[in-house]
């Protein structure tokens, strides 16, 4: 995948939650250059803005991940 903000290399990584505040472990996309990470919750809680607050850079993500 591409990354939105900056047109590089995005990986699946898995991350681990060492609070424990929620799974253990999650899989998640990070980029390569800039460090943009994306994951489920990061996904819902860019879900949460209405449309019109969304920033492009949000409804561009989004639209990538297909939600």
């Amino acid at each position: 995948m591409k990354c939105l903000k900056c047109g590089s290399l995005m990986v699946s990584e898995e991350f681990t939650d060492y609070q424990q505040t929620g799974p253990y472990s999650f899989t998640g996309w990070r980029c390569l250059s800039c460090g943009l990470i994306l994951d489920p919750v990061i996904l819902d809680h860019l879900a949460l803005y209405k449309e019109a607050e969304k920033p492009a850079l949000f409804r561009e993500i989004l639209a990538e991940v297909g939600s």
